[in-house]
């Protein structure tokens, strides 16, 4: 086994902002739209089939990079103490205010069984397959860096909606496997993507999302955003990838709901990135979601 180097993230705030705010405007969160308009082919190393549109996902054959360090989050950010995180007070009746209530899992037994009784298609068409191999890593983007978090911030919805986020993961390689498709994440250490689109993702969000309490849960709310953005684009025809996709985002949205609660009682503001104003509003005004929405 490789040994993989360690970074430590320890620099001052204003740096980390002006170094985040540079990756993100070079390959953050516009990236899947950019991709998909072609500004940013020069990320899709590997096979780059396209899955309409202009878009390119590469499977990272032939990446020079190689799986990227581990991130080790340095236990304060600039001099002094790390970030005091403020007290997490009661919520609804029923459930604390840090995520718990919002974590939203996907069971691979009740999925399995879900599956059985849909038929399989006999074809997958290019943008369901191109769609799957997209979705798996990016899930697992959110698991990966919701780890980090939990454990740089101690407390939060982080640790609760990680879990969730693993269950996710899971959701899509089921399907992978289903159709006898190649999992991208298969061996992939936590912080290591087939896809350098992921790789450089998740770099960013972690430094970023590690400057303080508060940014940190604006990260989870830009990947949860994401995340529903990315599932509307890749909606598909097929009633088993369908029904997993219908989950996928019923679950982004109840995590949203709780990065946006505890923005809230924090006083902060958040601005979304790859939904509109309305449609976050509209989202985050709704109450938890159960069952499978439909």
């Amino acid at each position: 086994m490789n040994r993989r180097s360690t970074i430590t993230v320890a620099v001052s705030a204003v740096a980390v902002a002006g170094i985040a705010g540079g990756i993100y405007l070079g390959t953050g969160w516009g990236l899947s739209r950019a991709i998909r308009s072609g500004i940013a082919d020069g990320f899709g190393e590997g096979n780059g089939q396209g899955t309409g549109g202009g878009e390119r996902q590469g499977t990272g054959a032939g990446n020079p990079r190689g799986p990227l360090p581990e991130v080790n989050v340095a236990p304060a950010v600039g001099p002094g103490p790390a970030p005091a995180i403020p007290a997490m007070g009661r919520g609804s009746p029923g459930g604390p205010d840090d995520g718990s209530d919002s974590a939203t899992t996907i069971r691979a037994g009740d999925l399995q069984a879900e599956l059985a009784a849909i038929p399989r298609a006999s074809t997958l068409p290019a943008t369901d397959r191109d769609g799957l191999v997209w979705m798996r890593e990016e899930e697992k983007l959110a698991h990966d860096v919701y780890i980090v978090l939990a454990k740089r911030w101690g407390t939060g919805p982080f640790s609760n909606i990680a879990t969730a986020e693993a269950t996710h993961a899971d959701a899509v390689r089921q399907l992978l496997e289903r159709y006898g498709l190649a999992d991208p994440s298969s061996g992939m250490a936590a912080g290591t993507y087939a896809n350098p689109v992921f790789a450089s993702l998740y770099q960013a969000l972690v430094t970023a999302g590690s400057t303080s309490y508060i940014e940190g849960v604006k990260v989870g709310a830009q990947i949860e955003e994401l995340d529903i953005r990315d599932l509307k684009d890749r909606a598909s025809l097929l009633p088993d990838i369908a029904k997993v996709y219908r989950d996928l985002e019923r679950g982004s949205r109840n995590h949203l709901r709780a990065f946006a609660g505890q923005i809230e009682r924090q006083g902060a503001h958040f601005n979304p990135t790859h939904l509109t104003k309305a449609e976050y509003d509209a989202i985050v005004s709704e109450a938890i979601e159960t069952g499978d929405g439909r």
